[in-house]
């Protein structure tokens, strides 16, 4: 689990999803130019909670509007890289003064 207490939950969507890449049939809807917004994180995040694939991109975690933790379990797994979303949250705790 990723602690993400006080982070914005579009912030935390868009990174992951930046941070993240195509595996399998996602390959198929895989834009790598593509870079989520905030605005656009915020929009998704008010119908959806729980990401699988989006965009093609590996997501695999629930982010609950109350959520102070996600599981990055399946996110390192898919990608490959154990430690990944607890890097990313890292660097946006970094970038707002959150140790």
């Amino acid at each position: 689990m990723v602690n993400i207490e006080g982070l914005p939950k579009p912030r935390v969507l868009a990174a992951l999803y930046n941070n993240s890449r195509a595996v399998g049939v996602g390959q198929y809807q895989y834009n790598p130019e593509h870079k989520m917004t905030y605005r656009e994180a915020e929009k998704l995040l008010k119908s959806k909670t729980t990401y699988d694939l989006l965009y093609g991109r590996v997501m695999y975690f629930t982010i609950e509007p109350d959520a102070t933790e996600i599981d990055n379990t399946l996110y390192d797994k898919y990608l490959k890289d154990d430690g990944r979303m607890e890097r990313v949250i890292d660097d946006i705790k970094k970038s707002k003064g959150i140790k």
